[in-house]
């Protein structure tokens, strides 16, 4: 079915008249850039009107058009149709008006769309499966927990021995990508081992599961290890507090890597939510694991594996554009800009740092910076709000500027700042803030850094 091209508020003015046969409209200067770019494939429904005195739109309608575009050239559409839908191809006039309306043909896209179980919006429910933000560094051997800010990384252990297995951010033509090195295969794997690359998505049982649903994973993925395989899961989890429904483990699939970037997409059945209890915790997601390293009852179990699958040697594993969408349409990977992608990202973790400095760095580059408070021998305290509302209560970390965990700076009358100081404690922690104070202080100010930590 049609996917259009849609931008908001697109209007624009005709700079020369056409005739009723013309495919090429040239808009006034810089009107263009109000229009989408359509494509064959993703074209724009754009309707020209003539109004009763040209230069007034809110003078009466005279005739209007609608027309289908492929292609925008700065301030040039064409078209491939005039007259689309319930209209005739029309003579218009220099300064003549052009929009990009909702039109019938876009709805009804749309809802064709959610009746066959698809999902207009192609909602990517994977935060940064681009791999771009890595907010407490960007290379790790032999981690366990967060690598890239929203990756997961953890080991089944069933017996058996790692090679060395170093996480970086790498980047190939500009675009990020995520890469295990692997110093040799590893040896004596259990049968239930599994080494994981983990995704969580926020209440994603509750959205995405159902009877009748289904997931889509794709991904994109290399390797120099010959014949390397990875396996891909995922399970539906129903969260902590109370007595919640034991995980349903959904399925995925085995992949054979190749040593040139390939895509590889699988869908699987979403599970049924009657009869389920979530945690009251509110915390159920929905998991995607990446996995290098497996066990055979593991494999087969969590994604139909033939056999076990160690690191198979010294090389490189490579993972890039991860998503996950709701039906069984496997869509384009689109990389949020950063403002969005940082919006989505305090759902789950804040820091002051700078974006390049790991937590613990020195710097007192965007420290909390108190000042000119009594000297009296009063308690000191100040309140931290954030601009948003995390998933539930983080644990809080402070940092003095020279990277001391659980100490703060303190500043003298004169402004000198001393670090490695202690505050007697930091309380009212919540989703959108917290507390921290010292008593009986007669320091004017103090200086700190911190992370606020909420991750699943």
């Amino acid at each position: 079915m049609t996917r259009y091209a849609y931008k908001d508020n697109a209007v624009g003015n005709l700079s020369t008249g056409i005739s009723t046969g013309d495919l090429t409209l040239v808009l006034d200067s810089g009107d263009g850039a109000a229009f989408p770019s359509p494509t064959v494939t993703a074209p724009a429904i754009l309707t020209l009107v003539q109004y009763s005195t040209p230069t007034d739109p809110t003078s009466s309608v005279v005739y209007y058009e609608k027309i289908n575009v492929t292609v925008r050239s700065t301030d040039t559409l064409t078209a491939t149709e005039r007259g689309v839908g319930d209209t005739t191809a029309h003579t218009f006039n220099e300064g003549d008006y052009i929009y990009l309306n909702m039109t019938e043909d876009f709805i009804t896209g749309v809802y064709a769309e959610l009746d066959a179980g698809l999902d207009p919006l192609q909602t990517n429910y994977v935060i940064d499966g681009g791999f771009t933000d890595w907010q407490s560094g960007t290379s790790f051997v032999d981690p366990a927990g967060y690598t890239s800010t929203l990756t997961q990384i953890a080991y089944g252990a069933d017996g058996g021995t790692n090679p060395t297995l170093t996480h970086t951010q790498q980047t190939d033509a500009g675009e990020s990508f995520y890469r295990i090195a692997a110093s040799g295969a590893g040896s004596g794997y259990g049968t239930d081992s599994n080494y994981t690359m983990r995704h969580n998505v926020y209440q994603g049982a509750r959205r995405l599961g159902g009877a009748g649903k289904y997931v889509t994973v794709t991904f994109e993925a290399k390797s120099d290890i010959g014949s390397k395989k990875i396996g891909v899961t995922t399970q539906q989890y129903y969260g902590t507090g109370g007595s919640p429904s034991a995980t349903d483990i959904l399925g995925g699939g085995e992949f054979t890597l190749t040593s040139s970037w390939a895509e590889y997409t699988v869908t699987v059945a979403a599970a049924t939510l009657s009869g389920k209890i979530f945690g009251t915790a509110i915390n159920d997601r929905m998991i995607l694991d990446f996995i290098p390293e497996y066990g055979a009852t593991y494999g087969s179990t969590y994604f139909g594996a033939a056999g076990a699958e160690d690191f198979v040697g010294a090389g490189n594993i490579d993972i890039r554009r991860v998503r996950l969408h709701s039906g069984s349409t496997s869509y384009a990977f689109v990389q949020d800009d950063q403002g969005t992608l940082d919006a989505k990202i305090k759902k789950f973790y804040v820091k002051t740092f700078a974006r390049a400095n790991a937590p613990g760095t020195a710097s007192d580059t965007n420290t909390i910076f108190i000042n000119g408070l009594s000297t009296s021998s009063v308690q000191k305290a100040w309140t931290v709000r954030l601009d948003t509302h995390m998933i539930g209560t983080p644990t809080l970390t402070v940092y003095d500027y020279a990277g001391n965990s659980g100490k703060w700076a303190e500043l003298s009358t004169t402004g000198v700042s001393t670090e490695n100081q202690a505050y007697t404690s930091a309380t009212r922690i919540s989703s959108n803030g917290f507390l921290i104070y010292k008593n009986a202080s007669t320091t004017p100010g103090f200086q700190f850094h911190y992370v606020l930590d909420a991750r699943l």
